[in-house]
């Protein structure tokens, strides 16, 4: 009986053993869990983290991609403004070459009315007084001013691309009367207004400055004054155009490359062109008779 017990107190005994050695090795198994778990939770903590920076980054790229679309909208803005104010600046400009551009109108327009002024505008030339001036051809003949032509039978004219030729003198029309006179010959003869232009209207001086190449210089009309101050009959037109000596004679053209006037001369203060309205030739025109006396006047 007492070895019985004995072995059943040994049996128990290692059976409490092996439970607390099982016990244990689930604990540092759940320790171990444990240990990994926080590890984990520190991890996704930490990708948290970046993440957060990560968009933050790009909520500031995208700040940056805004402000500079605004600049960019802006400079656009500022662009058209300037380029407003150019072509406002420019209605008064300097005399355009044969490839220039208007500053008041589209380059097709500039382009068209220098193609049309290259058949009707002419250099002049006084053989007898030696006077370099401008002139133009329309149904009638050829017009230019008096103080170019006159004293003259016989004038040479000049093609914008050198080609010469001479013309008569048909009529020039006395002092105090508009400073005008009628040549014969002209080739494909330049259209005329019907009325006079209103201030404001954009126009165009046709001539050869100092006898040099064919220019054309844009400005606006910006009054009808009293000629009277210029020793010329009726009113005078005057202009934001730049005139220079050898311009005289020269058609004032409008937008559609219709003649408005014929430019004789410039003021001495603010250097703007002066021209003799359109209806003043087409009286002028209509008018008979024919005088070539008279003073050649440089």
């Amino acid at each position: 009986m007492g070895a019985i017990f004995l072995v059943g107190t040994v049996v128990c005994g290692v059976a409490a053993v092996h439970k607390n050695s099982v016990a244990a090795a689930w604990q540092s198994e759940y320790q171990k869990a444990v240990a990994q778990l926080v590890t984990a939770q520190s991890s996704i903590a930490l990708l948290n983290t970046q993440v957060a920076a990560v968009t933050g980054q790009i909520g500031g790229l995208d700040t940056q991609l805004a402000a500079q679309s605004t600049a960019k909208e802006k400079a656009r803005d500022q662009n058209s403004a300037l380029s407003q104010l150019i072509g406002q600046e420019q209605m008064v400009s300097a005399p355009l070459s044969l490839s220039a551009v208007s500053t008041s109108s589209s380059p097709s327009t500039t382009e068209r009315l220098m193609a049309e002024a290259r058949q009707f505008a002419f250099r002049i030339r006084s053989v007898h007084g030696q006077v370099t001036g401008s002139s133009f051809a329309i149904a009638q003949g050829i017009v230019t001013n008096r103080h170019v032509a006159s004293g003259s039978t016989s004038l040479q004219l000049s093609t914008w691309n050198g080609n010469d030729f001479d013309a008569s003198v048909r009529s020039i029309d006395q002092a105090p009367g508009p400073d005008l006179a009628l040549l014969d010959g002209g080739t494909t003869p330049a259209v005329l207004d019907t009325a006079d232009v209103p201030t404001g209207t954009p126009v165009w001086a046709a001539g050869y400055p100092e006898g040099n190449e064919l220019t054309l210089t844009s400005g606006i009309v910006v009054a009808y004054v009293d000629g009277g101050i210029y020793d010329v009959p009726g009113r005078v037109m005057e202009l934001t155009n730049p005139i220079e000596p050898g311009n005289s004679g020269g058609p004032l053209l409008d937008g559609s490359g219709r003649v408005a006037g014929v430019v004789f001369a410039r003021t001495t203060a603010s250097r703007h062109g002066l021209a003799i309205p359109v209806t003043t030739l087409t009286k002028y025109l209509a008018a008979t008779g024919a005088d070539t006396s008279g003073i050649c006047q440089a």
